[in-house]
C-alpha cells in the first residue's frame, strides 16, 4: 500500500509490477497518472504498470516481489 504523501506505489506480484493506491486498491487503466514525488505511470487493464517517467527525481523504488500464494 502506498503513503498518504506517495499517493502510488509499485508492487511486483507474480513478475508483474502493479500500481496500488493509499488505499491498497490496484490502479487500472491509467494514463501518466502523477504520484506525491512527480513520477507518471500508466497501467493497463490488469494494472501492470506499462510506463514510468524515468526523468522524475526520487523515482519510488519497486517493493519486493510478493506471492499470489499466499
Amino acid at each position: 500500500m502506498a503513503g498518504k504523501e506517495q499517493k502510488y506505489a509499485a508492487i511486483k506480484v507474480d513478475n508483474l509490477t502493479r500500481l496500488v493506491n493509499t488505499n491498497g486498491v490496484v490502479m487500472t487503466n491509467k494514463k501518466k497518472i502523477k504520484d506525491g514525488d512527480g513520477c507518471a505511470w500508466s497501467t493497463n487493464s490488469g494494472g501492470v504498470v506499462t510506463y514510468r517517467d524515468e526523468d522524475a527525481q526520487d523515482t519510488p523504488p519497486v517493493a519486493p516481489e510478493i506471492s499470489g500464494d499466499n
